[in-house]
């Protein structure tokens, strides 16, 4: 049986005056949350990270929301999965928390707090940057560096919170990413005692988790995205300098991150092929284009075959060059060798015969989008040069692995050496639909 409001109320005050693990499951009614939402943020005050952070809210009007069904503005469907959020504006700042659990609400609440007091030092350190407006790569770097120290704070917080031990045994007990990073800043600092030694191991293993990436790339690149913020001009911030500033110089390799962005951070597929869609799309539009992202990782390669067909199915559809034999050519060999390629499961690498077939069927095709200005062929098949030459670079496979997938292409290509004509697109389609 549910509670009532009111029983819910009472649970959720009796956690927070006799320090009790109780669940907070609320009734579908919001009325009450505000005083549910008061009691939460008056303990959050207690603390010696809340209390600072509450003072700062009020001095820079900065509104604490407690709404733990986190509706759409429809008031039927949940806004979010996430536990809470900080939303900020040039006008506006809002904390929300969205979990229904008071454990997790306090700690979220430290979380999130941390966010909005990075862009208070940041509005004091580097007053008028915007920090949103910046190449791809360092607009992820910049807010996974967010992530990192608030992640790291958080468990911080939590970890020497003597009133609300609760609040670590949740993070730790927890079976998502978080009950990992708990466990790294335990074991750290027992072993030195040392709190910044503990939080920078937390800051590099958000970098470093395949999960935190996945789940951060899918978020930061639709925010990316829906901004508009390939179109604008890029400012450029001093990363390091950044990093500096958040972590109050207790990361000690500041200067480390891009790099480390670059090799341990895994993107998710879905986002890098949206972002390079998109880049490729408006950089053939206005001629200027960010291919930054180029440089990151992929999560894993579902079927870089099936990737390569779409591009070239859309590119025959719209691009009127039937009649050019140069590029029937092209294209009957292309068809044929990635048919061949996929039948036999041969990895694609940058050495090896596919490759160049590609990026030649490429460069006959970009000479009669170019002649007709067919905008919509040129921003296609620049999207598939992009994904061609980030072939191995994409791929988290290390280079013992690459090298023998290079050797295991190249070993296909003598014993299969390509040969003029190769199969039609028809009957390469009727051939994928049987197989």
């Amino acid at each position: 049986m549910e509670n009532t409001l009111d029983e819910t109320f009472g649970l959720f005050l009796d956690f927070f005056k006799g320090k009790k693990q109780v669940n907070f499951y609320p009734n579908g009614s919001r009325a009450g949350y505000a005083e549910m939402g008061q009691i939460l943020f008056d303990e959050f005050k207690n603390t010696p990270f809340g209390e600072k952070c509450m003072r700062q809210a009020a001095e820079n009007g900065c509104r604490l929301v407690f709404n733990p069904e986190a509706l759409a503005a429809d008031g039927k469907e949940k806004r979010t999965s996430m536990q809470g959020e900080f939303l900020y504006g040039n006008r506006f700042s809002r904390l929300n928390v969205y979990v229904n659990d008071p454990v997790k609400a306090l700690s979220n609440l430290d979380h999130e707090g941390t966010h909005f007091i990075q862009r208070l030092k940041l509005a004091k350190s580097f007053p008028g940057v915007n920090f949103e407006n910046v190449d791809f790569d360092k607009f992820m770097a910049i807010h996974m560096v967010f992530e990192a120290d608030a992640f790291s704070r958080q468990i911080e917080y939590a970890y020497f919170d003597r009133d609300h031990p609760e609040k670590f045994a949740s993070l730790k007990d927890s079976k998502s990413f978080y009950g990992h990073l708990a466990e790294v800043y335990e074991k750290t600092y027992k072993v030195g005692g040392n709190k910044n030694e503990a939080y920078t191991a937390v800051f590099d293993e958000v970098f470093k988790n395949k999960d935190i990436a996945e789940f951060y790339s899918n978020n930061y690149t639709d925010q990316y995205l829906n901004m508009g913020i390939y179109k604008n001009r890029h400012n450029d911030v001093n990363v390091a300098r950044m990093v500096q500033i958040l972590s109050d110089k207790r990361y000690k390799k500041p200067d480390k991150v891009m790099t480390m962005m670059a090799d341990s951070f895994i993107f998710s597929e879905k986002a890098w092929n949206k972002v390079n869609s998109k880049n490729s799309e408006y950089e053939v539009l206005t001629s200027r284009g960010d291919d930054t992202y180029k440089c990151f990782k992929v999560k894993s390669v579902s079927d870089d075959y099936s990737q390569l067909k779409n591009y070239m199915k859309f590119v025959f559809n719209n691009n009127k060059s039937k009649k050019d034999d140069a590029v029937r050519l092209s294209r009957r060999r292309v068809w044929k060798t990635v048919y061949d390629y996929s039948k036999d499961k041969i990895p694609i690498t940058a050495e090896g015969d596919c490759k160049k077939e590609l990026i030649e069927w490429i460069r006959q095709e970009r000479k009669h989008a170019s002649r007709d200005d067919n905008k919509k062929v040129l921003a296609k098949l620049l999207e598939a040069e992009r994904f061609i030459a980030t072939i191995d670079t994409r791929k988290t496979a290390g280079n013992m692995a690459l090298s023998a997938q290079r050797e295991k292409e190249l070993r296909y290509n003598r014993q299969n050496p390509r040969k003029t004509g190769g199969i039609s697109p028809s009957s390469y389609y009727s051939q994928s639909r049987q197989a």
